[in-house]
This record gives C-alpha cells, structure tokens and sequence, in this order.
C-alpha cells in the first residue's frame, strides 16, 4: 500500500460545501452592496445639509430640499434647486463638496473594477460575484486599482485647484484664502464632473 494514501472525495461535502458558498455570494451581491452604499451616502448627506448651520441665511434646509441637493452631489448629476454660493454657508458646501468627491470616486471606482473584470473575459453579473469571492480579482487587484485612482484623483486635483486658485487670486482680486477656496472647489468639482460652482451667474 502506498505511504500517502489519496483521501477519499466525500461528494455530499462537496455539494454542501459548494452551495453555502453560492448562498454567501448572493447576499454579498456586488449590486446590492453598491446601491446600499450611495443610499446611505445620501441619507447622511440629506441630514447634515439640514443642519441650521449648513444655510447661509436663517433657518434650515427643508427635508426634500436637502435630499434632492444630496442626491445630486452624491451622483454628480449637477442639478441644484439653490444657487449653491448664497444659499450654503462655508459648511453646506463643505458638505457638498465631501458628497461630490466621494461619490465621484466611487463611481469612477466602480467603473475601473467593471473595466477590469470584462477584460478578464466576465460575462454575467452572476459570474461577477462569483470570480470577485473566488480570487480572480483577488483583494490585491482591487487594492492596487483603488490605490492608483486615488492618486490620480489627489494629483490631478491639487494641481489644477492650484492653477484656479492663482488665477482666482491674480485676475479676480479675492484674497489668497478665498482664491485658495474657489479653486479647491472648482477643481474637484470639474474632475468629477459634478456641475456644481461658486458663480452666481455660473
């Protein structure tokens, strides 16, 4: 008899094993864990955004107001129901500015990661789930990737909030703080396509 005897394959195990794997990656669904995100992203952007202190005048934003300004920040959809310069204080359009960024990051994320699974030949959504728990886009892909995007992102935006901000403070005398201000928004709201400005008139 041989000294390493091949173990005996017990198929019911097997079957088992296999369906409890499936089970776990149809509630992890990709799409799912997505869609929660940004809801939720959204949400908590609503509430700040009716915080008193988020208005530039009195009072504080209505509940639909605030959600719809969330909602559009978030998606860099670039719809606004108030001209975002005086209607927010310098904290609503912190917050805005928050939404835009990290929703524009995970939409330029999301579509990164889509990009390089269908080069590795995926096809269904179903197959998406199952190759990401497997290991064929393993963690450190997906670390590397996000990693990459993010500094991009950072340089990208420094570098053109500088430029912004020089011309803001040269051409259209606003102190250095303010320039500094105006570009910084512009620049990530320009790169993630968000359509929101500081400009009355646009």
């Amino acid at each position: 008899t041989p000294k390493n005897p091949s173990p005996i394959i017990n198929t019911s195990e097997v079957v088992a094993r296999t369906q409890s794997q499936q089970a776990r990656i149809s509630t992890r669904s990709p799409t799912r864990t997505i869609v929660i995100s940004f809801a939720v992203l959204c949400a908590v952007g609503a509430l700040l955004l009716m915080l008193p202190v988020m208005r530039a005048g009195s009072g504080s934003a209505s509940p639909g107001f605030a959600l719809f300004t969330a909602v559009s920040a978030t998606t860099v959809t670039g719809l606004t129901v108030a001209d975002t310069s005086t209607y927010w204080s310098l904290a609503g359009q912190i917050t805005i500015l928050v939404l835009i960024q990290v929703g524009g990051f995970g939409i330029q994320a999301l579509g990164t990661l889509w990009i390089l699974l269908l080069n590795r030949k995926l096809g269904t959504a179903s197959r998406l789930a199952t190759q990401a728990e497997t290991g064929v886009l393993t963690q450190g892909d997906v670390r590397q990737v996000l990693t990459g995007l993010a500094v991009i992102t950072v340089t990208v935006e420094a570098v053109v909030a500088v430029l912004l901000g020089t011309r803001f403070w040269l051409h259209y005398d606003l102190s250095l703080l303010e320039a500094g201000w105006q570009g910084t928004f512009h620049s990530i709201s320009a790169f993630n396509n968000a359509g929101f400005a500081l400009a009355s008139d646009s």
